[in-house]
């Protein structure tokens, strides 16, 4: 997800709003839990991310960043489904850029 934003920023000339770098994320979240506050920061900055990449690509609806957080918290304790409502967010971020490329006939 963090490449695909990644990608987006460097497609629109939004890279300092759509992160520059997934691989900290990535380290975020996986060695991150020694230090145990980075998880959390990277996770909200993600849906962050992704609500900027949404407003870039003229989404008209969009995520909701501390939905996503607490979707996150309690995936912690019973299952992720942040990561489902992320990626469904994120689907909707690329139809809607498909839709605004497709040729109007």
């Amino acid at each position: 997800m963090n490449r695909e934003l990644r990608d987006l920023g460097r497609a629109t000339g939004e890279e300092n709003r759509l992160g520059r770098s997934p691989f900290i994320s990535l380290l975020a979240i996986t060695i991150g839990w020694l230090v145990l506050v980075p998880p959390f920061v990277s996770t909200f900055r993600t849906f962050r991310r992704l609500a900027a990449g949404q407003e870039v690509n003229g989404t008209r609806e969009r995520v909701s960043v501390w939905l996503g957080f607490v979707l996150y918290l309690i995936g912690l304790l019973f299952f992720p489904v942040e990561v489902i409502y992320a990626q469904s967010e994120l689907n909707r971020l690329w139809r809607a850029g498909s839709d605004r490329a497709a040729p109007r006939q």
